[in-house]
């Protein structure tokens, strides 16, 4: 009778402490990793969409080059 009661409390303590260290720290972790792959991420997305914004940017200027030429030429072509 004296042996059964303490035998309990103990088996009972350990998984709770178990799960408590267990619990802790996973979550940390995967906020991290989480974290840390939506940075790759955002980085990986801004690089191209700027690229991509100067490259725009750089077409529509050669193009508006383009048109002003091909407007002066046939401007002067209809004022010859």
């Amino acid at each position: 009778m004296f042996q059964q009661p303490p035998l309990i409390p103990p088996s009972q303590t350990p998984p709770t402490l178990k799960s408590v260290p267990e619990t802790q720290p996973t979550p940390p972790a995967y906020s991290t990793r989480r974290k840390r792959n939506h940075k790759k991420k955002s980085r990986i997305n801004i690089a191209p969409s700027f690229g991509y914004f100067r490259l725009c940017f750089y077409v529509s200027f050669f193009k508006f080059k383009l048109c002003n030429r091909f407007f002066s030429n046939v401007t002067f072509f209809y004022l010859n």
